[in-house]
């Protein structure tokens, strides 16, 4: 499986990821994973345009 580094981190959103991890019982490294994850499905779910949004808020219409 490919693997990445994250360098230049700042150490306020290193602690931050340390302490979420933490609160979901997993390791910084399956927390980064996770978050990850969640942000490309979100991207992947967002319209690319701006009609595509109106669209499909009106869909539901009719």
């Amino acid at each position: 499986m490919p693997s990445i580094t994250i360098r230049k981190l700042d150490e306020q959103t290193k602690a931050r990821l340390r302490v979420r991890a933490a609160h979901h019982q997993r390791s910084m490294e399956d927390e980064a994973r996770n978050i990850l994850r969640a942000a490309l499905a979100r991207e992947a779910a967002t319209p690319r345009n701006l009609a595509e949004a109106i669209r499909r808020r009106f869909e539901l219409l009719g």
